[in-house]
């Protein structure tokens, strides 16, 4: 999913005044301020809701392309496939064996609730009963039996960056920010080209 963001309504402003040394800078830089704070509104909002990790929103919501005084458009890249579970910080506890996926620890007393827990949205833990976590090849994650027998197993995972990103919970908010931030800038260095 990509997001162009651009500057309507130029012509005026560009019949008005020198358009090539004033408006059209001016316009690239609000552009390339605006997708840079889009960037970065689409990722805390994204971590608002859910239990993901700095390092794997970075990865997956990026800038494509900034703006130039020949194009006056930006590209917010929003990518990925679905999220496995064990980015959302999924946990396989059986007995007193904890098993996340880098490390296992041990407890004093048996749990009596076994299989994964995972907390996919902030505050809703989920519980998988028959899934564990295995490393499958150089690949650590969540997998379930795909029926009675030992093979095949099926790889766990849920929601795309891309579905998260187009809920109205994270876009509405995301766009006012990016509108905002481009109009307040336009206008900013607007006044600094022309001093």
């Amino acid at each position: 999913m990509e997001l162009n963001i651009s500057i309507n309504g130029l012509n005026s402003a560009l019949l008005m005044l020198d358009g090539k040394k004033t408006v059209i800078p001016a316009a690239r830089m609000a552009v390339n301020e605006a997708v840079t704070t889009g960037r970065a509104a689409y990722d805390k909002g994204v971590r608002r809701y859910w239990n993901l990790k700095t390092n794997i929103t970075k990865k997956q919501i990026t800038i494509g392309r900034k703006a130039s005084n020949a194009t006056l458009t930006g590209i917010i890249r929003i990518q990925g496939r679905s999220i496995d579970l064990i980015k959302f910080g999924a946990k396989w506890k059986r007995g007193r064996i904890t098993t996340t996926g880098t490390k296992s620890t041990f407890a004093k007393r048996s749990n009596r609730i076994g299989g994964v827990f995972v907390q996919i949205e902030k505050g809703k833990t989920t519980r998988l009963p028959h899934a564990f976590i295995a490393r499958a090849g150089s690949h650590t994650g969540v997998f379930e039996r795909a029926g009675k027998s030992r093979l095949p197993v099926r790889s766990k995972a849920v929601i795309t960056m891309a579905s998260m990103v187009e809920q109205d919970r994270i876009s509405i908010p995301t766009m006012k920010q990016i509108s905002d931030r481009m109009n307040t800038r336009f206008l900013h260095h607007m006044d600094r080209l022309l001093k």
